[in-house]
């Protein structure tokens, strides 16, 4: 292809060989052997060019072809360990693929879908089918933007990233970066839009650097590159005024749900479940809704791998009667996704996940219980990133030391409740060590697949995973009142997952006690008075704050959502006169 050009080049170059031959005659004099040899020199220069140019094209291509077809999830940085097979999007990724590829309607793409729903998983899959099509993916994780730098090159620099062992200098990876734009090749994945220009800067900071117009400005740019741009994001406002083509990720149907987890495995005899097994996972992704968040797919598919599935429910949830089926009675779909967790948990503590991390059972656990004290960190700041000094307290240096070579002295715990919480888990697992070493937890986390380490934070690979560690710590945390203000003072969604998860916890550890009872009517008390217009960020906000408390409701002795929805309409009734706020709420 690129060897082509220069071919022609070398046409040119006979023929003005033979024009100068005639013009000079049989005796060439100085001056036509002058010009001869400098347009020879030239030619061979650019033929020379040409065939470096066409092998390392070629040769860093088709490496890098080959590495996300066998594995895609290496090429995604955002991915977590957890992610398995994806199942049920394959018309989704021809379309979004076909946007991607035709330049007369490409324009730039924004997948939206909640929490879990599968924005990542599908990136994924989307990269293996760019690769077997002959295209070069290239992923962004959003959160890594900074301000000024365009998308196009956060691309170079990612792809120059990624083939630097297969190059011999910067300059070739350039101009192989180059060649493959002329050929319209590059394809740009980025995850995480809403996470975008937010990494070290405090919400007011957000605001004063315009993040919703730089953001607008920089999905322009792309359209004036010509790049082809396909970004993930949770649903939120500046969405509206993009340049972009939304496309919403609609929930798996249970069909392919089940087909998946009914897959066949390798090294289990015929590959076929048992068919009581079929029976209970039927169930289990109807009663859990499972399919509304495909990593809770995921879980049980992990689980079912190193038959831990069924060890995370009771023997009192499991009746016989010929099919051996699950009986539902008295267990809400938050309880089933949370008895989920905890069997993913129980698995990576007892080394049947990550088995070939040789790591005994009580640092795992141990390590668990530090992220997931960080988690609750997050909880309270919505964000999926945790500093170590938000937990255990900001270290400054001695006074003394000036060279700056001693061992910073500790600061002073936040939240002591949490705090004094942890040390006492950590005290029981026989590592104490860690609460002084969150580094080494956050590194053992990262070899588990749960974080990503950095050397002062951590960041959770998943939200629900944050959502569900954070639920752990969560009886600790509310009893400080400077964590409830500002935790109340503005939940994210992850919070209010992990209210949800601790009302089920305190259920099964209280037997739907007094504890639980009280602790539902004061949380679902506080969140209808968040869901109030005056009080909640933004109206999407509303609805996640009432869904929460429904939700909490619900596993009380005598729910009344009938009297919520009420109290809910009174709330809502002066939004509805605006029928266009109405609906981009809605939406």
């Amino acid at each position: 292809m690129v060897l082509s050009k220069f071919t022609r080049f070398s046409d040119v170059g006979a023929q003005l060989a033979a024009h100068t031959s005639r013009v000079c005659g049989d005796g060439y004099s100085i001056y036509c052997t002058a010009v001869i040899g400098l347009a020879t020199t030239i030619l061979y220069a650019a033929l020379l060019y040409a065939v470096f140019l066409t092998v390392s094209y070629e040769r860093v291509t088709r490496v890098y072809r080959q590495r996300a077809r066998a594995d895609p999830r290496l090429l995604v940085p955002t991915v977590g360990s957890i992610l398995g097979d994806v199942v049920g999007r394959d018309q989704l990724c021809d379309v979004l693929i076909a946007n991607l590829r035709t330049r007369r309607i490409r324009r730039p793409q924004i997948l939206i879908g909640p929490i879990g729903s599968g924005k990542t998983a599908v990136l994924v899959k989307i990269v293996e089918i760019l690769a077997e099509r002959g295209m070069i993916p290239v992923v962004l994780r959003l959160r890594d933007a900074a301000p000024g730098v365009s998308i196009q090159t956060m691309a170079r620099r990612r792809f120059e990233e990624l083939v630097d062992n297969d190059i011999k200098s910067a300059g070739e990876a350039d101009r192989v970066w180059r060649q493959l734009r002329a050929e319209n090749r590059i394809v740009v994945l980025g995850d995480g839009l809403e996470e975008a220009l937010t990494s070290g800067r405090t919400r007011e900071q957000e605001t004063l650097l315009d993040r919703d117009s730089m953001l607008r400005r920089a999905i322009r740019r792309v359209i004036d590159e010509d790049l082809p741009l396909l970004i993930t994001s949770r649903p939120h406002d500046p969405l509206r005024g993009m340049e972009a083509t939304i496309v919403e990720l609609e929930p798996l149907g249970e069909g392919p749900a089940l087909e998946y987890l009914c897959s066949p495995e390798p090294g289990r005899g015929d590959g076929r479940l048992p068919a009581q097994d079929v029976q209970r996972l039927y169930q289990l992704v109807q009663f859990a809704d499972v399919v509304e968040a495909p990593l809770y797919l995921q879980v049980i598919e992990r689980l079912t791998r190193v038959n831990r599935l069924w060890q995370a429910f009771p023997e009192e949830l499991l009746i016989r009667r010929g099919w051996r089926g699950m009986d539902s009675a008295g267990v809400d779909r938050a309880e089933l996704r949370r008895r989920l967790m905890e069997g993913w948990r129980e698995a990576l503590v007892l080394g049947y996940d990550h088995e070939d991390y040789a790591l005994d059972e009580r640092c795992r656990a141990a390590t668990i219980d530090v992220l997931s004290a960080l988690a609750c960190i997050g909880l309270k700041q919505n964000r999926l990133e945790v500093r170590f000094g938000d937990l255990a307290g900001a270290t400054s240096p001695y006074p003394f030391d000036s060279a700056g070579s001693k061992t910073p002295q500790p600061g002073v715990p936040p939240h002591q409740t949490l705090w004094q919480e942890l040390c006492l888990r950590l005290d029981q697992a026989g590592h104490s060590e860690l609460h002084e070493n969150l580094g080494m937890a956050a590194t053992l986390g990262a070899e588990l697949g749960v974080v990503e380490a950095h050397e002062d934070r951590v960041r959770f690979r998943h939200s629900l995973i944050q959502a569900y560690l954070g639920s752990r710590f969560l009886d600790a945390a509310l009893k400080d009142e400077e964590y409830r203000q500002e935790a109340y003072y503005d939940p994210g969604r992850e919070f209010l997952m992990a209210l949800v998860f601790h009302s089920r916890a305190v259920r099964a550890a209280t037997g739907a006690g007094t504890a639980h009872e009280r602790f539902a009517r004061e949380t679902v008390e506080l969140l209808m008075r968040k869901a109030d217009l005056d009080n909640a960020r933004s109206l999407a906000n509303i609805l996640d704050i009432f869904s929460a408390a429904l939700e909490i409701d619900s596993g009380t002795r005598s729910p009344d959502p009938a009297a919520l929805m009420r109290r809910f309409a009174g709330h809502w009734r002066p939004l509805k006169k605006d029928a266009g706020q109405f609906d981009r709420a809605v939406t």
